[in-house]
C-alpha cells in the first residue's frame, strides 16, 4: 500500500506547482522597448497605440513589460493584441504605478534645475534687502547717537550732557549719512527691481512645468503594463498595447488662400493639437475624431406624466424658485411638456454646447456626426501643452465675387467669396486664417458648413463703395369716418455709389415689419425695385450689377394701421414673438436678449453658410 502512496503524493505536488506556475510570477519577464505608432485624438483626450517587439526564445508562460508610461492613462481602458498569426495566447493585463528619484524626461529636469536656480537666486536677493534694512536702522541709530551725546546719550537722556560739535564735524557727518542713505536706497530700488525680473521668471518656468506634467507628484510618477502570454514555442514576437491618455485636445484650423484671378479659394485644413499628457508623440499616425467619448451612450427613460389642478401639487424647492423669479404655472407647464428643465440639468461637456433658440450651434453640429480625419503622413507633436498645427487636406473651391451691405446696421459694402462645399465631408467650426494671394488678411473664424451647403467669406470692407439709407418720410393720419385707428406710413431710400474702379454685383438687405397680432396690420408695401427676395420675416434682398462710376437709388415704404388709442411699438428678436411678448418669460427673454447683444458685439465669423 505504501508503494502507492508516494508516488501519489509526488504526482500532487507536481499539480500544484504547474497550477501556481501558470497562475502568479513566472520569473520569465522582459522589458519590451516601445514606441507610439498612431494616436486617435478626441476633443478632451487620445487613444494612443504603442508597438514593440519582444524575443521569446522558448515555450512557457512570460511577462512583457512596457514601461515609463505616463501616469495619466486611464488604467481600464488599456488593451493589448499580438501579432495574429503568433503562437501565443494573452493571459493577463496588468497596470502599476511606480515612483522615481528624478524625472526621466530631460526638459523638465531642466526646468527643475533652473527652477531652483532662481528661486535660490529670489531667496538670496530677499537677504540682502533684509541687510540694507538692518544697515538703515543702525544709520540712524548713528545719527541719533552723533546728535545726542558722544558717549551713548539719546535724545531723550537727560543724565548725559549733549557734547558741542564743532561746524566741520556736524559737515563730516552730515556727509558721511548722506552718501550712505543714497548708496542704500540704490542698492535697494536694484534689488527691488531684480527680485520682480526673477519672480516673473519663477511663474514662466512654473507654468511651463504645469504644462509639462499638470501636477507636482505626476513629475515622480510613471505606469507600466505587465502583459502575461504563453507560446508553445520560441517566437519573435509583435505586440501592441493601446490605452486612453489625457490632457488633450484638439481643433480645427484653416488657411484659405483666395486666388481672384482664378475665381477660386484654396482651403488647407489642420489639425490645432496642445497636449501635456507625459509623452511625446514621435513618428505617428495621428488622426483627429469629433466623437464623444464622455457622453452616454443610453438613451434616458421616460417618466410619466400627469395632470391635475395646481392646488394639489407639492413644489417644495421648485415652488420657491417659481415665486422668487415670478414664474407662472403655465410657464412651468411648457417647460415640463417640452423638457427645457431636463435639457438645462443636463448640460453638454466642454467642447460641446446645445442648440440656440434661434437654431444656432454654439460649436459641434449634431447634424454632423461622428467624424474622423487622418493625417497624411507621420507627425511629430511634442507634450509641452503649446499647440501644434497638422495639416489635414487641401482643397480648392470655385468662388464668384460680391458685395454685400446692410445699410441699417452698416454704412460699408463688404467683398464675399460665395461658394458650396463639394466634398463629402463638413467643413468644421474652427480658427481661420485669410490670404489674398499671398497677402495676409486677417484672422478670424468659421462655422460648421455641411456637404453641399453654400457658404460666403467676408473678405473686408470696400471704402469706394458708398452706402447711405435715409428716412425720407414719417407722417401719421387719424381714422376718418369711415376707417377707424391711426396709420403711420414710413419711407426709406437706400443709395449706392460705385467709385471701385471695377463692375461690380451689389447685394442690398433691408427688412419690413411683420405684425404678430391682429391689432396691428402693415399694409401698402411698396418697392421701386421689385426684391429679388423676401422673407416671412421681412427680410427683403435686392441683387443688381454696377458699372464703375455708376450709382443707384432703392426707395420702399410701407404702412402700420394701428387702433385709435394705442401706440405702436417695434421690437427685434430672434425668440418666437409670441414667447417674447409674455409678462411671464421677461426674465428669461432679458436674459437671451442680453446674450444675443453679447453675440453681437463679438466678432462674427468670417467663413459661415449663406445667409441672404
Amino acid at each position: 500500500m505504501k508503494r502507492y502512496i508516494v508516488p501519489f503524493i509526488v504526482c500532487g505536488m507536481v499539480a500544484l506547482l504547474v497550477a501556481e506556475r501558470g497562475a502568479g510570477e513566472t520569473g520569465k519577464s522582459v522589458t519590451v522597448p516601445s514606441r507610439i505608432d498612431r494616436v486617435m485624438v478626441y476633443h478632451d483626450r487620445a487613444l494612443v497605440t504603442r508597438r514593440g517587439e519582444a524575443q521569446l526564445k522558448e515555450p512557457g508562460v512570460y511577462d512583457l513589460v512596457f514601461r515609463d508610461l505616463p501616469s495619466l492613462i486611464q488604467d481600464d481602458s488599456v488593451r493589448a493584441t499580438a501579432d495574429g498569426k503568433a503562437p501565443v495566447k494573452i493571459l493577463d493585463v496588468e497596470v502599476r504605478s511606480y515612483d522615481l528619484e528624478h524625472s526621466p524626461d530631460e526638459k523638465t529636469r531642466q526646468l527643475r534645475e533652473r527652477l531652483r536656480t532662481l528661486l535660490d537666486e529670489s531667496r538670496s536677493i530677499s537677504d540682502r534687502l533684509q541687510v540694507i534694512q538692518i544697515e538703515k536702522d543702525y544709520l540712524n541709530e548713528v545719527k541719533n547717537s552723533f546728535l545726542y551725546g558722544r558717549q551713548g546719550g539719546a535724545e531723550k537722556d537727560t543724565a548725559v550732557r549733549p557734547y558741542r560739535l564743532s561746524i566741520k564735524e556736524y559737515e563730516e557727518m552730515l556727509d558721511y549719512l548722506n552718501r550712505k542713505h543714497l548708496e542704500n536706497r540704490a542698492n535697494g530700488f536694484r534689488l527691488q527691481a531684480k527680485s520682480i525680473e526673477v519672480g516673473k521668471k519663477i511663474a514662466v518656468v512654473k507654468g511651463e512645468l504645469e504644462k509639462l506634467q499638470g501636477s507636482e507628484s505626476a513629475l515622480y510618477k510613471k505606469k507600466l503594463v505587465k502583459v502575461t502570454v504563453e507560446t508553445v514555442r520560441s517566437v519573435s514576437l509583435g505586440m501592441e498595447i493601446s490605452y486612453i491618455n489625457y490632457r488633450v485636445n484638439w481643433n480645427p484650423g484653416y488657411d484659405i488662400r483666395v486666388l481672384t484671378a482664378e475665381n477660386a479659394t484654396e482651403f488647407t485644413g489642420y489639425g490645432v493639437v496642445s497636449h501635456s499628457s507625459g509623452e511625446d508623440w514621435v513618428n505617428a499616425r495621428v488622426s483627429y475624431s469629433t466623437a464623444q467619448p464622455a457622453r452616454r451612450g443610453w438613451i434616458p427613460d421616460l417618466v410619466p406624466l400627469y395632470a391635475t389642478v395646481s392646488s394639489k401639487v407639492v413644489r417644495g424647492a421648485v415652488g420657491k424658485i417659481m415665486r422668487e423669479k415670478n414664474i407662472s404655472q403655465q410657464a412651468m407647464n411648457r417647460s415640463i411638456l417640452d423638457n427645457v428643465l431636463a435639457e438645462s440639468s443636463e448640460k453638454p461637456s466642454d467642447g460641446e454646447q446645445a442648440l440656440g433658440e434661434d437654431g444656432s450651434m454654439e460649436t459641434q453640429d449634431k447634424r454632423l456626426g461622428s467624424l474622423v480625419f487622418d493625417v497624411p503622413k507621420r507627425a511629430r507633436i511634442p507634450g509641452d501643452g503649446s499647440p501644434h498645427r497638422t495639416a489635414i487636406s487641401r482643397h480648392r473651391f470655385p468662388v464668384k465675387f460680391e458685395y454685400l451691405s446692410i445699410p441699417k446696421l452698416s454704412p460699408y459694402a463688404y467683398l464675399q467669396a460665395l461658394g458650396k462645399n463639394t466634398l463629402d465631408t463638413p467643413i468644421l467650426q474652427g480658427d481661420l486664417n485669410i490670404y489674398m494671394g499671398s497677402d495676409f488678411v486677417g484672422s478670424s473664424f468659421t462655422g460648421n458648413i455641411l456637404p453641399g451647403e453654400e457658404f460666403e467669406l467676408m473678405l473686408g470692407i470696400n471704402e469706394n463703395i458708398r452706402v447711405r439709407r435715409t428716412l425720407e418720410e414719417r407722417h401719421e393720419k387719424k381714422g376718418g369716418f369711415l376707417s377707424a385707428g391711426r396709420k403711420i406710413s414710413y419711407g426709406f431710400s437706400i443709395r449706392v455709389e460705385n467709385y471701385s474702379g471695377r463692375e461690380i454685383v451689389m447685394n442690398l438687405v433691408d427688412q419690413i415689419p411683420v405684425s404678430e397680432t391682429s391689432e396691428v396690420e402693415v399694409r401698402d408695401v411698396s418697392f421701386s425695385d421689385t426684391p429679388q427676395k423676401r422673407l416671412k420675416n421681412g427680410i427683403v434682398k435686392w441683387q443688381f450689377p454696377m458699372k464703375s462710376g455708376a450709382s443707384k437709388t432703392i426707395a420702399f415704404s410701407f404702412t402700420v394701421v394701428a387702433p385709435e388709442n394705442s401706440e405702436v411699438a417695434f421690437f427685434t428678436t430672434k425668440l418666437p414673438p409670441s414667447q417674447y411678448l409674455q409678462n411671464k418669460d421677461a426674465q428669461r427673454r432679458d436674459e437671451y436678449e442680453y446674450q444675443q447683444q453679447e453675440r453681437i458685439q463679438k466678432k462674427a465669423p468670417a467663413l459661415r453658410q449663406k445667409m441672404y
